[in-house]
């Protein structure tokens, strides 16, 4: 387990008091302004989107995007839910992307490099598919090759059959 961020509350002005308690045994630095986000230890932003000028928010937000990626800001939109209760929705901040890339990404591409969480969540799960289908496949092929066979000459030849399976996808496998 790291250590533990700061949080802070971006909050120039307005009633803030909807936010006591939000992050449980905490203590919340108060910023006016999101200039002073430059002098701080990245961590945990609430920006309570209901009090905030746009323009405090795209600084943060700016803010937030430049910082490097090993000491990253988790900017959160903090809002009220229908009855009243806050709500926090984290801002997804992607790396620095070349215009073509986000071009490709907008018009369908599979294969633009767009960093941003969404997009990289959906990539795990193709990815994660594909593997699971491998090792599925691998298995049943191993099972199936063995299932009967007591010869140990027999299952030898199951074996092949896996490691056959496992060079169509292109993955080694060792005895």
């Amino acid at each position: 387990m790291s250590d533990p961020r700061p949080v802070y509350l971006l909050s120039p002005e307005g009633d803030d008091s909807f936010l006591s308690g939000l992050v449980p045994d905490r203590e919340v630095i108060a910023l006016a302004r999101a200039g002073e986000m430059e002098d701080q230890a990245p961590g945990l932003l609430l920006l309570p989107i209901e009090l905030l000028p746009a323009d405090q928010v795209l600084a943060a937000l700016a803010i937030a995007g430049a910082a490097p990626s090993a000491s990253p800001w988790m900017p959160v939109f903090v809002e009220r839910a229908a009855d009243g209760q806050p709500i926090m929705r984290p801002v997804s901040l992607g790396w620095p992307t070349p215009l073509a890339e986000v071009a490709g990404w907008a018009a369908g591409a599979d294969g633009a490099e767009v960093l941003e969480v969404r997009h990289v969540l959906a990539l795990l799960t193709r990815a994660r598919h594909d593997l699971n289908n491998f090792l599925t496949a691998a298995m049943a092929e191993t099972q199936l090759a063995l299932m009967d066979e007591l010869d140990p000459g027999l299952r030898g030849g199951g074996w092949n059959q896996s490691r056959s399976s496992s060079d169509t996808y292109g993955i080694s496998c060792q005895r």
